[in-house]
């Protein structure tokens, strides 16, 4: 359930996450998830709160607990859209 990291409160914010991968190469980081489908500002908030975890601001674990209370308040800011790219649509 994917509440805490989407800006719309939806019927369904469960969604099925089949990858999601942090790269780093040199000064570039590289984010990679596939899923059955996403919410609003979903992964741009995913990638805010690792954004918030590599800095040191919170704990890995404290994203269990995003998960469990389900609250966007809870999440950390939505990562600007600026160097974030669509690769590949699969139907």
């Amino acid at each position: 359930d994917f509440t805490s990291f989407s800006s719309n409160r939806l019927l369904h914010p469960v969604r099925q996450v089949r990858r999601s991968e942090l790269k780093k190469k040199g000064r570039e980081i590289t984010y990679t998830i596939e899923a059955d489908g996403f919410l609003r500002y979903m992964v741009r908030t995913i990638v805010g709160t690792l954004l918030v975890v590599g800095r040191g601001r919170i704990e890995p674990r404290a994203i269990e607990d995003l998960f469990a209370r389900k609250k966007r308040s809870l999440a950390s800011p939505t990562a600007p859209a600026k160097g974030l790219c669509l690769v590949k649509v699969i139907y």
